[in-house]
């Protein structure tokens, strides 16, 4: 691990964006900041709470409240507009998988030059998973590509702000959607051994989730030239099946 004051000293332009829907991930901001801060030059940096009720207790940084609710999507568009800096840090409050070592990781492989995105993508086994797998990654095997995006959750998500303005979102992710838009060489995902949770606020959602977000990928891919429109309705098709 790069010593703090090197770090410090390197690490400039970083925009820090820390979101959660619960009332226990935002009481978390405080501590993840100082570790945060402990190895980089923050830029701009904000709370974002996509949740319900909005929670009483202070932030040390800005806080912005998603209205509607509920919107893990839209979180990196509406981050991405409230700093100016050329790479964001995206952190799941709401991850019990959140290590210093991951953060640190993933802030110097984009600083570095050695990709544009990087995803912490921890082990999640709950209907969100089963979901994914029909619905979404299934067309990654199928296509052989972005096959390391094994798990629906994120931890950890850094990469170049442009490419979180001009990709959409769904309201449950964005991240398999701003990889399509990148080349697969400046894609880098680190699979954690660490076993997550989805937050209850949402627990029984995945299906719904998983098809609105299966339904963006192929329109996306069919519009860049990757599937052919017959082709991203029978995958449709065969996915409502399964």
């Amino acid at each position: 691990m790069v010593g703090a004051e090197t770090s410090r000293r390197f690490y400039t332009n970083i925009g820090v964006i820390m979101y959660t829907l619960s009332h226990r991930g935002f009481s978390r901001v405080r501590s993840i900041y100082r570790v945060i801060y402990r190895y980089f030059d923050v830029g701009g940096s904000y709370t974002i709470f996509y949740g319900y009720p909005r929670p009483r207790i202070s932030s040390p940084i800005p806080t912005y409240f998603m209205d509607p609710p509920y919107n893990r999507g839209k979180v990196f568009r509406v981050g991405a507009r409230l700093v100016q800096n050329p790479v964001v840090l995206y952190i799941n409050l709401d991850s019990d998988c959140l290590k210093e070592d991951l953060i640190t990781e993933s802030v110097e492989n984009v600083m570095n030059g050695d990709s544009l995105l990087y995803f912490t993508v921890p082990l999640t086994a709950t209907e969100f998973l089963d979901a994914y797998r029909v619905s979404v990654y299934r067309i990654f095997e199928e296509l052989k590509l972005l096959q390391n995006l094994q798990y629906p959750s994120y931890t950890i998500v850094v990469g170049v702000r442009k490419l979180f303005l001009s990709t959409d979102y769904t309201p449950w992710s964005i991240e398999p959607l701003v990889a399509i838009d990148t080349s697969a060489d400046a894609v880098r995902v680190r699979n954690d051994t660490c076993i997550d949770t989805i937050p209850r606020e949402i627990t029984g959602f995945g299906k719904v989730l998983m098809d609105i977000l299966a339904k963006k990928l192929t329109y996306k891919l069919v519009s860049k030239g990757v599937l052919k429109q017959g082709q991203g309705v029978q995958i449709l098709y065969e996915g409502d099946r399964g």
